[in-house]
């Protein structure tokens, strides 16, 4: 089984949430193999959940400290991406590894990130959280994604590192998700209501000097041999450059970013 791999650097928070949506398209419309991608955030960017809130973030210091804010297709809380590793994966509803559950897709993507930090020398463990242990009342809970650990997640000595998050169409499911490779400093002064001043990273647990570079060059191999599948490097195809660039337009807007109901 083959895949695409797309490494993209450098890339702001909307360019990042379009591209994904332009595959998941591309993807679901069988012209492109299933993806994985690999990027991070330029400028320092906020993603919300899709049924987040708005005012659980401060958009005024945000505005202030140059701080993109946008909302993301899949699930879940806010992620402050400074320093991280963020991912997705685009593929099938059906697909034998990734597809499944809810909770599979958790656990097939999650393992070979526990393996890739295992082969780091970093103590990473395999949460596996009742659900009756992540209930409580959306009103006030802490507005930050790395703020509580769900089923299959990872934590680093008690501190949760990776946050997964998906999104589901008829026939095409796409997985959105972070890990934490160093501390972010934003997390007090851009949320609301958030008790914890920051939100901890690997590098804070060893002085690791895990690098973008180096944990991909690690996990494209660990994916590789833990399901036997073909990761082929790749690019954007025309079409679905041309596709995130009109995508764009509604990552930016203020109707898609400051709605209180899920969007038509």
């Amino acid at each position: 089984m083959s895949y695409r791999l797309i490494v993209m650097r450098g890339k702001d928070g909307f360019t990042n949430m379009s591209v994904d949506e332009a595959i998941l398209e591309a993807v679901s419309r069988q012209l492109v193999p299933e993806t994985i991608r690999f990027f991070d955030f330029t400028p320092v960017a906020i993603t919300i959940g899709r049924l987040q809130y708005i005012d659980e973030i401060a958009m005024k210091e945000c505005k202030k400290k140059g701080i993109d804010v946008v909302r993301r297709l899949t699930g879940g809380r806010a992620v402050v991406h400074s320093g991280d590793f963020t991912f997705s994966f685009i593929v099938k509803r059906e697909n034998p590894i990734f597809g499944g559950s809810l909770y599979n897709v958790y656990r097939a993507v999650s393992l070979p990130f526990l393996r890739s930090l295992h082969a780091l020398n970093i103590p990473a463990e395999w949460v596996k959280v009742q659900r009756k242990e992540q209930t409580g009342k959306i009103s006030r809970r802490n507005p930050l994604c790395f703020s509580s650990v769900s089923r299959y997640e990872l934590k680093v000595r008690d501190e949760k590192v990776l946050g997964v998050s998906q999104y589901r169409t008829r026939n095409t499911v796409l997985i959105q998700g972070t890990l934490m490779l160093q501390k972010s400093d934003f997390c007090e002064s851009v949320l609301f209501n958030s008790p914890i001043s920051s939100a901890a990273g690997i590098g804070d647990r060893g002085n690791y000097g895990i690098s973008f570079e180096l944990f991909g060059s690690k996990l494209k191999q660990i994916l590789a041999d833990t399901y036997d599948i073909d990761i082929m490097d790749a690019v954007l195809t025309k079409e679905e450059q041309n596709r995130a660039r009109i995508r764009r337009k509604k990552y930016v807007s203020c109707k898609w970013n400051n709605f209180r109901e899920l969007p038509e």
